[in-house]
């Protein structure tokens, strides 16, 4: 059995998230906590939980952040390149094949606002991905795509989209971070 006591936790949950509802009482017995979200981490604090602001940061030598990543077959049509090819980081933003790139889980805010775009997304090179998932998607899902799949399409990205999951306001910067180390501009989507 494991001590919380003597553990220290690290959070990359949002609050009004299943997961974190279920995370909850195990980051209240930790010696500590780490959020990877400055709201987060400042709402456990004010919950008088021990949790200190974690920043994410950039990995030298991390495949996704290779200059060069493989692309895999099922996504060389998009890519604009061929099966087992490989994309440059620094391939030109006006360049790329895919005018519009959003990938995530599917939910009644992202519903919406796909149901309002999508006339929009039918005019560009759109590559659109929402999983219908219940509970944790695994590699094996159907329609899950890897990080380095993921970062591959966004590199070939001109605008990378980023639909927030809940209605809570929460600011993503990790998101936003992880978009710029893969060279992407992003729109981000508040309502």
């Amino acid at each position: 059995m494991i001590n919380l006591k003597s553990c220290i936790l690290f959070n990359t949950e949002q609050i009004p998230s299943f997961w974190f509802g279920r995370a909850y009482r195990f980051l209240r017995a930790a010696a500590g906590v780490l959020d990877i979200n400055l709201q987060t981490a400042a709402r456990l604090s004010q919950l008088g939980l021990p949790v200190r602001f974690l920043p994410l940061g950039r990995i030298e030598g991390f495949p996704l952040f290779q200059q060069t990543l493989p692309i895999p077959k099922e996504y060389a049509d998009w890519s604009g390149t061929e099966a087992a090819g490989t994309i440059d980081a620094d391939h030109p933003l006006a360049e790329r094949p895919i005018d519009l790139l959003w990938i995530g889980s599917n939910a009644r805010r992202r519903q919406a606002f796909w149901e309002r775009a999508k006339p929009t997304f039918d005019q560009h090179a759109s590559f659109v991905r929402l999983v219908n998932v219940k509970g944790t998607l695994k590699a094996d899902h159907p329609d899950a795509i890897s990080g380095l799949a993921f970062a591959a399409l966004a590199r070939q990205s001109k605008i990378l989209l980023n639909v927030h999951h809940f209605d809570a306001p929460y600011f993503e910067w990790q998101r936003l971070m992880h978009f710029g180390f893969l060279q992407a501009p992003v729109w981000s989507v508040k309502r």
